[in-house]
């Protein structure tokens, strides 16, 4: 028996990447952030589920277009309704016939905007309660069967005929529409056509008490217009015998005397004003010379005219005497001073006389002058008082005419006021006496329902259809979003901080692989899918791992039939045919299987090399794949997993690693045996592989979280057996990869 050491060395991970990287649908790597991650469906999500779940659509669908169909047949036979529609038009009133002027009768138009008012209050009024409690007593409606369903309970079928009553006006027209729907085809059209009796009798019983009333308040308006006339003419007649009172009393006694006079008087009063403005220029200007010292020349001429200037001849002939006796004696000549003393006493003298004589000439024309300005100023003070007398006659007999012409204005109004009032009350009359005016008129008979409003097929077919679309896509995305199986590398992406290295499609997919072993796809069938994934995979781990010191690499999984012992081959058989040594060991002592998909013997393996490691070269066998060995398991040794907790393993791995590049582990389920989880924590680097649909999320993250227990190295997750039907996500790219490899 050989002895275990209580410790060993572990080979300890290096350090996580801080961003992993997954091939998306090309097959080209993604890197994405290490934290968990929750991303919401996209369009090929979506697509992906519908096509998944195609087969229940399609049932729910055909399911439901036959419950449809028989639905409507329940519903036509148990719950039909019949709608019956008829229609009233209306008038404003405004649109009564008139009486024109040549007592014609015309007919009024309204406006739309007019007409929709009308059309908005009528409908308005057929809805009201107090009027559905009128039509609910009628006796051709409590006749019907749909009344008497309700057993006398009046609110519960007022509340039924308020929901099925349809009352809608009609754009552009002057017409509603009443619609009521029953079980009965003949109950609805009794309903609709006793509310539209209803309805026009009513308002013609309005209408007619309103012209009633009119009619007396015209009749009371044209009393008034005629007592009116009446005192107009009154008026006219005592003005117009004034006028012809005042007319009579002129001078001429005609009507154009007065103006005759006035022309008259302006005219003397004009020449009595000039009389009067000459008088007293002439007194002024006599005046004003006096004061000034002159003479005034008419006061010469009067003074000449009374001798007044005899004095002055004398004192003239004196000087001319005194002159020439000058002349003949000499100024100092006693004669000459005599007469020079003569000469002197003749001046005083005339100028005493003619002073007094000028004092009385002045006083006199003074008095003269005066007297002519009174005369004038008394003939224009009377001219002036004719002139205001002729105009007082006239501004009575102006007056006198304007109010006449006021009164007769006002006659002829009330002329014109009465007979649009008459004209008004012949219309009111005309409606009265035809007795059938109304603003409501039923516009043809409400027609009887022959076939149901409800059940319509294609509405309860569409309505089926969309249930069961609605329920059929709703359990499709119930039954994607309650699968915790992994399928696809969103799926890895919502556990986090895995690394996927790849994805292999389902061996039924590939036809180039049918022929093949499966283990050994990438050498027997390398020109199909599942050998180019297989070579993807290897490229992709040598660029996450440097496999020049990741040399020891173990293949593990979360579940018994995920493909392990399928990927071990593939991937060792890959790295062997890229020029690497590579030694695959079976190290699941549970289910070993690599001796029979290899078809090699079994009695010397890996059990038996870790108890002595002189059995390494005869346990190791070739395979016929170039730089690729095979270490079977052997014997399985009853304490394995002591055996790989030991020393021992890493004297093989030492002892393999000098002769091989590689030393690639097949192992049973991480989860599910101790030997895996004693191997894990000892080589370089873990592979995990998931059979898709196979696993949950939930085993894997648990597997997830053991290696990190361990301290193992985990490389990253190769998503088996992917399948390309029923939405898989390799359908398209099998297809593509095909295509493009027969075009080259």
């Amino acid at each position: 028996m050989t002895t275990l050491p209580q410790t060993t060395p572990m080979r300890l991970p290096r350090p996580t990447p801080t961003h992993l990287a997954i091939p998306n649908a090309n097959g080209h790597p993604v890197h994405i952030p290490s934290a968990p991650a929750a991303p919401g469906l996209t369009i090929q999500d979506v697509v992906r589920i519908i096509r998944a779940n195609l087969w229940l659509i399609v049932l729910f669908a055909v399911v439901s277009a036959v419950g449809g169909f028989f639905l409507n047949k329940w519903l036509a036979a148990k719950y039909p309704r019949y709608i019956s529609t008829g229609w009233i038009e209306v008038h404003t009133p405004n649109e009564l016939p008139m009486i024109d002027a040549d007592s014609h009768v015309v007919m009024n138009s309204a406006s739309p905007q007019a007409v929709e008012i009308e059309q908005t209050k009528q409908a308005t009024l057929m809805r009201a309660r107090y009027f559905l409690s009128g039509l609910l007593q009628d006796s051709d409606v409590q006749q019907t069967t749909w009344f008497k369903s309700w057993d006398g309970r009046m609110d519960d079928a007022k509340a039924d005929l308020e929901r099925n009553l349809e009352i809608v006006p009609r754009s552009n027209s002057n017409l509603i529409s009443i619609g009521m729907s029953t079980h009965v085809p003949r109950d609805a059209m009794v309903i609709v056509k006793e509310l539209i009796k209803r309805h026009v009798q009513e308002r013609t019983d309005l209408l007619h008490e309103m012209e009633q009333k009119q009619s007396e308040t015209l009749g009371s308006l044209i009393q008034g217009y005629k007592d009116t006339i009446q005192l107009l003419e009154n008026q006219m007649h005592t003005q117009a015998n004034q006028l012809a009172l005042h007319l009579s009393t002129s001078s001429d006694g005609a009507a154009g005397g007065l103006d005759a006079e006035l022309l008259q008087a302006i005219a003397q009063q004009y020449r009595s004003n000039g009389e009067f403005a000459e008088a007293k220029s002439v007194y002024e200007s006599f005046d004003k010379e006096l004061k000034s010292k002159i003479t005034p020349i008419e006061l010469q001429e009067e003074m000449a005219r009374s001798g007044a200037n005899i004095g002055q001849g004398l004192v003239e002939n004196l000087i001319e005497a005194l002159s020439a006796m000058e002349t003949v004696y000499g100024p100092e000549s006693p004669h000459v001073k005599r007469l020079q003393q003569q000469l002197d006493d003749a001046r005083q003298h005339a100028d005493a006389s003619q002073e007094s004589r000028k004092d009385d000439i002045i006083s006199g024309m003074e008095a003269n002058y005066a007297r002519k300005m009174l005369v004038a100023k008394a003939q224009y003070d009377e001219a002036t008082a004719e002139l205001e007398k002729v105009k007082k006659e006239l501004v009575v007999k102006n007056a006198g005419k304007s109010e006449y012409h006021k009164l007769e204005l006002d006659w002829t109004n009330s002329r014109e006021m009465l007979q649009k009032a008459q004209a008004q009350q012949r219309s009111v009359q005309l409606a009265l006496d035809s007795n059938n005016w109304s603003t409501a008129v039923p516009y043809g008979e409400p027609d009887m329902p022959e076939s149901p409003s409800f059940p319509k097929l294609y509405i309860t077919m569409a309505a089926s259809l969309m249930v069961g679309l609605m329920l059929s896509l709703g359990i499709a995305f119930l039954r994607e979003f309650t699968d915790n199986s992994v399928r696809s590398p969103r799926d890895i992406q919502k556990i986090g901080q895995l690394n996927l290295l790849g994805m292999i499609p389902h061996e039924a997919d590939d036809p180039e692989a049918a022929q093949a072993r499966l283990p050994l796809a990438i050498f027997e069938a390398p020109n199909s899918i599942i050998a180019e994934q297989f070579r993807q995979v290897r490229t992709r781990l040598q660029h996450s791992a440097s496999l020049d010191t990741v040399r020891s690499l173990l293949v593990t999984g979360t579940a018994p039939g995920d493909g392990k012992t399928m990927v071990a081959c593939n991937l060792a058989a890959g790295l062997a045919l890229n020029g690497r040594r590579i030694l695959l060991v079976d190290a699941n002592f549970r289910r070993p299987q690599i001796h029979a998909v290899l078809n090699i013997p079994n009695d010397v393996g890996f059990g038996d090399v870790l108890n002595s490691l002189d059995l390494f070269e005869s346990a190791v066998r070739p395979t016929e794949v170039p730089n690729l060995s095979v270490l079977p398991c052997g014997v399985k040794a009853t304490n394995s997993t002591e055996l790989l907790e030991s020393q021992l393993l890493i004297d093989f791995i030492e002892r393999a690693l000098e002769e091989y590049d590689h030393v690639i582990f097949d192992s049973g389920p991480l989860l599910l045996v101790s030997e895996t989880a004693a191997l894990a924590p000892r080589v370089d680097g873990v592979v995990t592989v998931v059979r898709a649909r196979g696993n949950s999320r939930g085993m894997l993250q648990r597997l997830r979280d053991q290696l990190r227990q361990l301290k193992a190295e985990n490389l990253g997750v190769i998503l088996n057996a992917v399948r390309s039907t029923s939405g898989g996500y390799y359908a398209p790219m099998i297809k593509s990869y095909y295509a493009y490899h027969q075009n080259g």
